[in-house]
């Protein structure tokens, strides 16, 4: 696209700088036509090589007044003036007393021609088509001869108004500078065109690959699913028989202990199914008006034993708020957040919940003052099976995650190591009252 564009300015450069040299030499060419025009009525009032000295002038004058003409002076072959007119200039003209001499100032143009003593000495017969002395005694007094002037040529100079030039020069800008715009627009158009087909190529090659993997990871999930099925079902008998142990041993045996560990293993890995089953089988979320302050303190009764045992301080702070939302699918986000929260803190920690209201929606951020995150983990706690805590499945935050986006929620995770961490939840819409 670059290269495209910069040879259509090239181009354009070119016939620009073209037309302008154009216009140059047309209004050079005119000039040099007003000057042929005066030297020929300067040769055809001569009469026998004698010229009426008011009518000189009067042909000086009157071209002086023409338009676009500024100056104009009849010089002999020495530079002194026979018959000048118009505004004088500060240059010295006697310097451009050359054939066809040319010489550009800011606002005018100074051209020059030379007429040679025997072109005005042919001025008109006699009226008996006979050629008189060129240099006779005139017989009126208002004749002069131009002999008297010397024998050298005459020079005739034009000064030029160049405002019409420039005015040319201005079109030809205007017009140019249009040219390129369009050039340049057809050129973009033709980039954003050719660079929307191919975004629309790579789009649908992505969307098909990405449809092909959803079908993928479906199938997976399915039979993952169906696998976590057929292996809670072996489990349960294990865990049945480990009870059925307990039952006919004494409790302090190491019968016993074996099979207690048989037993949390047992349920730990029931756990760790379940968990997934409730990643890889989402439902569309059933909106109910929950009270989200009331919901949130039913939850920490539950989690009131795990609380006391770690001595913990949890304080519940905000606004009262009806949110929309599905009950069971914020059941499991509270109770995973604030499992992690305690588990996170130690003795003596704080846990605070607070419910901020927006203008059209509700936040809610749990903070805790436990051990926190580092700085490496934290961009992958959301990851299914990432965990870096002892016995801990990594599923927890990644549940959360799909039902904040199953909800259109906003999730964010802020943490520092050592200085604990805060979980918040935004533009969970509200029930108006």
């Amino acid at each position: 696209m670059v290269v495209i564009t910069g040879i259509i300015l090239s181009i354009l450069l070119f016939s620009f700088y073209r037309e302008r040299k154009h216009n140059q030499q047309v209004f050079i060419e005119r000039g040099q036509t007003l000057i042929q025009i005066l030297s020929t009525s300067l040769s055809l009032q001569t009469r026998m090589g004698c010229y009426r000295s008011q009518r000189v002038v009067e042909i000086i004058n009157s071209a002086s007044l023409s338009p676009g003409i500024i100056y104009v002076a009849l010089l002999n072959h020495e530079g002194e003036t026979i018959a000048n007119a118009g505004e004088s200039s500060k240059v010295d003209i006697r310097n451009l007393i050359k054939r066809n001499h040319i010489y550009w100032e800011k606002d005018c143009i100074f051209l020059s021609r030379t007429i040679s003593i025997e072109e005005l000495q042919k001025g008109r017969q006699h009226r008996n088509g006979m050629f008189l002395c060129p240099d006779p005694t005139c017989s009126s007094e208002n004749m002069v001869p131009w002999s008297q002037w010397g024998k050298g040529p005459l020079y005739l100079i034009v000064c030029l108004d160049t405002k019409e030039l420039q005015n040319m020069n201005i079109a030809t800008s205007i017009r140019f500078g249009i040219f390129a715009l369009l050039g340049i627009s057809i050129c973009i158009l033709g980039f954003v065109v050719l660079d929307l087909y191919q975004r629309k190529e790579s789009f649908a090659y992505e969307l098909n690959l990405a449809q092909e993997k959803a079908k993928y990871n479906e199938h997976l999930a399915q039979i993952g699913a169906g696998f976590a099925h057929e292996t809670k079902n072996p489990l349960g008998i294990v865990r049945g028989l480990a009870q059925a142990i307990q039952e006919e041993v004494e409790p302090d045996t190491n019968e016993y202990k074996y099979a207690s560990k048989i037993i949390d293993e047992t349920d730990r890995s029931v756990r760790q199914i379940n968990n997934f089953l409730e990643l890889t089988h989402h439902h569309a979320p059933e909106w109910q008006p929950v009270p989200l302050q009331d919901f949130i303190k039913q939850l920490i009764k539950l989690l009131e034993t795990d609380i006391k045992t770690k001595d913990l301080a949890v304080k519940v702070s905000g606004d009262h708020e009806t949110i929309e939302a599905d009950p069971e699918y914020l059941r499991r986000v509270l109770l995973n957040l604030l499992l992690n929260a305690i588990q996170a803190c130690s003795r003596g920690d704080e846990i605070t919940i607070i419910t901020e209201s927006n203008k059209n929606s509700v936040s809610l951020h749990i903070i805790d003052t436990g051990m926190g995150i580092s700085e490496e983990d934290l961009p992958h706690v959301i990851k299914p099976y990432y965990s870096k805590r002892k016995g801990g499945t990594g599923l927890g935050l990644s549940i959360v995650h799909e039902i904040v986006l199953l909800h259109g929620w906003n999730f964010t995770i802020d943490s520092k190591e050592g200085e604990g961490t805060k979980v918040s939840i935004s533009n969970i819409r509200r029930v108006n009252k």
